[in-house]
């Protein structure tokens, strides 16, 4: 049973991540518990001390990671893949929570926050009061909702609600100015770095930018 899910992963699949392996966590425990309560079932008096026993070294071995992962997720054990994905890589959500403080302490804080790819206005919003939901929008967007599917409207959109904010893991910039808006119009996208926010093992930062359009 506890087999079955490894041999799967391992046979039916070319690629995988390591947290695949968390199919693997429901038929393995539910195998151990019918393994050593079928052992407990013949060992007489010594029934109860043992599955106690067991119960003990489980939550021993256990309870550190878990509450690691729930109260301090950086101190946690991660694999390397893992460990950059969800804590250091820029695609992480650490940063945003002191993005979204920091637009609400900024009384010069623009009507509109730009997002140059699909998750950070999303990740932003979070953390930020449900009037900001219209305010903090993916430049993909135009105001009324409209999708812009040409690199030319998504440069007229830019630059017809000025001021405004640009908030983008800060070594995606590049790339994703000429992937919004073409090589010819990145080059006129004038920014200037207002404030960097760091994630987990300061690989990566979160920045944000005042953009003005030439």
């Amino acid at each position: 049973m506890g087999a079955l899910p490894m041999l799967a992963i391992g046979l039916l699949t070319q690629f995988w991540f390591s947290r695949y392996l968390l199919f693997t966590l429901p038929p393995l425990i539910v195998a151990a518990v019918c393994g050593w309560r079928s052992l407990a079932m013949h060992v007489g008096r010594l029934r109860r001390p043992l599955e106690w026993g067991v119960l003990a070294l489980c939550l021993a071995s256990m309870l550190p990671q878990t509450a690691r992962l729930i109260l301090e997720p950086v101190a946690a054990n991660w694999s390397s893949l893992d460990r950059y994905q969800y804590l250091e890589g820029p695609g992480s959500g650490y940063g945003y929570p002191e993005a979204a403080l920091f637009i609400l302490a900024e009384r010069a804080a623009p009507s509109v926050v730009y997002a140059l790819d699909g998750h950070s206005a999303y990740q932003l919003r979070n953390y930020l009061p449900p009037t900001w939901n219209t305010r903090v929008t993916p430049i993909y967007y135009a105001p009324g909702g409209k999708e812009l599917r040409s690199e030319g409207e998504r440069f007229a959109n830019l630059s017809t609600r000025t001021p405004a904010w640009l908030i983008v893991p800060q070594p995606l910039l590049s790339r994703y100015l000429v992937s919004s808006f073409g090589e010819r119009n990145a080059g006129r996208v004038g920014l200037r770095q207002i404030a960097l926010f760091d994630k987990p093992g300061l690989r990566t930062q979160l920045a944000l930018y005042e953009v003005t359009p030439q």
